[in-house]
């Protein structure tokens, strides 16, 4: 369906809207289109849906009391609709899950890795596997890989069976 306004062509739903206008103002009893609640609880007439990445900026801004005008021109959105996004996003409870960050932060596993070996952890591997302590054991202490901290303690022992021969 075509509507033409001053030598504007409109198409689709622009054009439905316009030619009830007119007939609006020609005085005419118009009839409210078939689909008109579903393309009011739809879509956004045309305009691109909003991205998450834009839902997260919305909200973000808005939370550091930047005010509509400011956040409509970033996001290149109407001050309506960043008002009318951001009033949905106040009640929605997709909210949370979209945009607090995620609950699980991994944590450094082993936080001594790659790090040198200082004296007191290379004294302490020797004597807690005299001990008969594990590996597992002792590196979880240590803050190390198992197996870094396996090849720790065979190096500790070559070296002291090497001193022990040239002795």
């Amino acid at each position: 369906m075509k509507a033409e306004i001053n030598g504007i062509v409109f198409e689709g739903q622009a054009s439905e809207f316009i030619e009830m206008v007119l007939a609006l103002q020609a005085g005419k009893s118009v009839e409210k289109p078939k689909n008109a609640e579903k393309n009011r609880k739809g879509k956004n007439f045309g305009a691109p849906e909003w991205t998450d990445a834009e839902k997260r900026i919305l909200w973000s801004m808005k939370a550091k009391g930047s005010d509509y005008p400011e956040i409509a021109e970033k996001l290149r959105r109407s001050v309506d609709a960043c008002r009318v996004k951001c009033s949905v996003l106040r009640h929605s409870s997709e909210t949370k899950k979209l945009l607090e960050p995620p609950q699980h932060i991994p944590k450094k596993r082993h936080p001594r890795k790659f790090k040198t070996w200082t004296d007191e952890e290379k004294k302490y591997v020797l004597d807690a596997q005299k001990k008969a302590v594990t590996i597992g054991e002792i590196a979880r202490n240590l803050g190390r890989p198992k197996k870094g901290t396996y090849q720790m303690l065979y190096q500790l022992k070559k070296t002291i069976a090497q001193a022990g021969q040239s002795a």
